[in-house]
């Protein structure tokens, strides 16, 4: 991947400007800065969902959309809801609720600061999960759409990311995030599912610079406006009301088990990104590639774009410059359900289309 284009207007805040005060409130802590910081949202744009019509693969895997199977699409993608927003973090901040930033999360609707690999995985589908439920967490998987029936009821994993300010108001991201699972860059077969309860982080929430940051100094993190996606910014561009960032994940994995020992409880070290189509000696196992793509649309062009701040960097009610972007996936999938995904559409080369159904357990 090349590394992004960066225009002037997207780099213009330095590590002097780190946080800012975007009210003049007296720092506030725990779940009450999450109520303050949610206060004021944009919601600009949200999409509505169209019923799809069911289809099988080759491979006998019932889905949804296209399945033209080529090189780039040999895996499949997920579209799912925000579920919720909170001041959570369980990987970086397990068991201390409010301490984290103000995160969106998808995926698993139960998630938040006490969450558990058990209570994870315990959480199924329900009805009530397919709907953006401001601070409140329920059972089950908003990555289940009624609009896609029964949908991938298996994925109980869990994607979060810090919330997005425009002028000091919070962005509420688009319904449609996506979620791809695919066998690039590594291609072929002899593919194993993530392993689970697998804990990664990419970016760095407590960057100082773009420079400090190696999920956007590498490409892995890079932002782009809706509908030009040849074009790639080391921050959110300015210049177009509707952009995604985009957050690839590293696919390659060292076959050593999950200890959580990395960075802020993370098991970054376990995995590896490919060079050149191969996975490193140091790690050889392939896994599925995940790539991220969440959506956000604001008023107008030129709005002052930030993201929620960390309260532990001692400037809790902040701001943070997008340089600090970041993104967290927790793999709490039910694992029968990955595993037929990974045999049935990575191993057997076909596309399964989007928000596959897949069995539990």
């Amino acid at each position: 991947m090349s590394r992004p284009a960066v225009p002037a207007s997207d780099t213009r805040r330095g590590s002097g400007a780190r946080h800012r005060d975007r009210n003049g409130r007296r720092p506030l802590r725990g779940r009450v800065l999450g109520a303050v910081l949610a206060a004021q949202v944009l919601t600009v744009g949200v999409a509505a969902w169209s019923l799809a019509a069911p289809v099988v693969t080759s491979s006998g895997v019932t889905t949804h959309g296209a399945l033209k199977s080529t090189k780039d699409t040999v895996g499949w993608l997920l579209t799912c809801r925000v579920s919720h927003t909170l001041p959570d973090d369980p990987i970086v901040h397990p068991g201390a609720p409010g301490a984290a930033h103000l995160h969106d999360f998808w995926g698993n609707a139960s998630t938040d600061a006490g969450s558990t690999y058990a209570s994870q995985i315990a959480s199924r589908n329900t009805a009530v999960a397919d709907a953006y439920n401001g601070s409140a967490t329920r059972a089950g998987t908003s990555c289940a759409l009624g609009s896609m029936a029964p949908g991938t009821i298996g994925d109980t994993g869990s994607y979060w990311a810090p919330a997005l300010y425009a002028n000091g108001a919070r962005v509420v991201p688009e319904a449609k995030a996506q979620l791809y699972y695919r066998t690039k860059p590594t291609f072929g077969t002899g593919f194993r599912p993530i392993p689970q309860d697998a804990r990664i982080v990419v970016g760095n929430h407590a960057a100082t610079s773009l420079a400090t940051n190696p999920g956007l100094a590498d490409g892995r993190i890079y932002w782009e406006c809706a509908g030009d996606s040849d074009t790639h910014y080391q921050a959110p561009p300015t210049s177009c009301t509707e952009f995604l960032v985009n957050v690839v994940y590293p696919s390659c994995y060292d076959g050593r088990p999950m200890d959580h020992s990395g960075p802020n409880h993370t098991d970054n070290a376990r995995f590896a990104y490919a060079a050149n189509g191969r996975c490193p000696a140091t790690h050889p196992v392939k896994v599925p590639q995940l790539s991220e793509k969440f959506k956000y649309q604001v008023p107008r062009t030129g709005m002052r774009l930030e993201l929620s701040a960390d309260p532990g960097m001692g400037m809790p009610g902040m701001l943070s410059p997008t340089y600090t972007m970041h993104a967290d996936f927790w793999n709490t999938w039910q694992p029968k359900a990955l595993a037929y995904l990974v045999d049935r559409c990575l191993n057997a080369g076909v596309s399964c289309g989007t928000n596959p159904v897949t069995p539990l357990g």
